[in-house]
């Protein structure tokens, strides 16, 4: 079987104090590094503090415009007080990363989305449920995706 090439990446799940979930990384820098650079550029949330890391997930599927063959996330969790958004990215910069648009989401309005957003992964809303709820996991969730076709097939049975 042929070596899959993946590409690492960070995320933060960045919740504030009324629940909301802020929805919005680079090869070769720590992971702590590489986030909060990455917070500070697409969301302009400078010096965050980095809690415990909530789940990796892996996603097998060929990538635009590259040699990879998926990515690898890794997502940590930001706890942070409530803030406008003000990345320091321009939107074609932000748009080169996929991001089209950055703002809070209320946990309620995310578990009952049916637009054609494409959130990633397809638990999050009952990921970040859990998490507020009862704390981030003892260990690192582990999940794993195998394309867009797999995410709107899944999304249309939560529906």
């Amino acid at each position: 079987m042929k070596d899959l090439n993946i590409r690492e990446a960070v995320r933060g799940l960045i919740i504030d104090s009324d629940r909301r979930v802020l929805l919005g990384i680079e090869a070769g820098e720590a992971h702590h590094d590489a986030l909060s650079r990455e917070l500070a550029e697409e969301v302009g949330l400078n010096d965050p503090i980095i809690g415990p890391h909530v789940w990796t997930r892996t996603h097998v599927m060929p990538m635009f415009n590259s040699t990879w063959d998926g990515q690898r996330d890794f997502a940590y969790m930001v706890h942070t007080d409530y803030f406008d958004p003000q990345p320091l990215l321009s939107p074609d910069q932000l748009a080169a990363e996929n991001v089209s648009a950055i703002r809070w989401w209320p946990l309620e309005e995310l578990r009952d989305y049916d637009g054609d957003d494409f959130f990633a992964p397809i638990e999050l809303a009952d990921i970040v449920h859990q998490v507020i709820e009862a704390g981030v996991p003892p260990r690192p969730l582990q999940l794993h995706q195998e394309g867009l076709e797999e995410y709107l097939s899944r999304r249309r049975r939560r529906i």
